[in-house]
């Protein structure tokens, strides 16, 4: 058999099994609906999940990272530098 024949029963074989498939959801819409309800509800309780638990594994992440006693740095006129300074270092 030619290349030719091998891929027009491909196609061939695709086309019916889309056929098929585009008949048995109109064949049982109401199966098919829920289904598709059930998968998007569990996509969207595992996408919260993980964002709960991302939340949670950040706290600890914090205060590893800055301490307990952390506080806001002062930010006094004072204190700060020219860029002209640091350039030079």
């Amino acid at each position: 058999m030619s290349d030719r024949w091998k891929d027009t029963i491909i196609l061939l074989l695709v086309v019916i099994g889309i056929i098929s498939i585009i008949l048995a959801i109109f064949l049982n819409l109401s199966l098919f609906l829920t289904v598709l309800l059930v998968i998007m509800a569990i996509v969207v309780l595992v996408i919260v999940a993980l964002m709960v638990f991302g939340l949670i594994a950040a706290v600890p992440y914090y205060f590893a990272k800055r301490g307990k006693e952390s506080e806001p740095g002062s930010y006094d006129l004072e204190k700060v530098k020219p860029v002209k300074e640091d350039e030079k270092k």
